[in-house]
């Protein structure tokens, strides 16, 4: 997925590392959201299928989307606007590369049921 290049060889990052540090951003709000699929269907456990999380990478950097569904009374622009920033450091942190854009897509509110939205929130 990412080779990076130092003084002392290269460094290949896989896909799978990157979208835990993905899911590890979205754990990390609580129950106040999960990931998703675009149709709002809920998509891992603990088997850990992260397959919906879509990362792109072009010449200016990896371009991420995500999907989520947030919990009922928990406010959607601060949930989401989290989720960014803790992808950022988690990529930061553990790997010293910076997405060029992250996309966190609420395509729903849940309570008894999922209420649908289409919400896109994007840095």
């Amino acid at each position: 997925m990412l080779d990076i290049n130092t003084k002392i060889g290269d460094i290949h990052f896989s896909e799978n590392l990157i979208k835990n540090l993905i899911k590890d951003a979205v754990d990390s709000v609580g129950p106040k959201a999960q990931l998703n699929n675009y149709k709002g269907k809920y998509m891992y456990s603990s088997s850990g299928n992260l397959s919906n999380i879509v990362i792109e990478e072009t010449e200016e950097g990896w371009d991420i989307v995500l999907f989520i569904v947030v919990s009922f009374g928990a406010s959607i622009s601060t949930v989401a606007n989290n989720i960014i920033d803790k992808v950022y450091s988690n990529m930061e942190d553990m790997l010293d590369v910076k997405p060029h854009s992250v996309k966190v897509m609420v395509t729903g509110v849940a309570s008894r049921d999922i209420a649908r939205r289409k919400l896109e929130f994007i840095r």
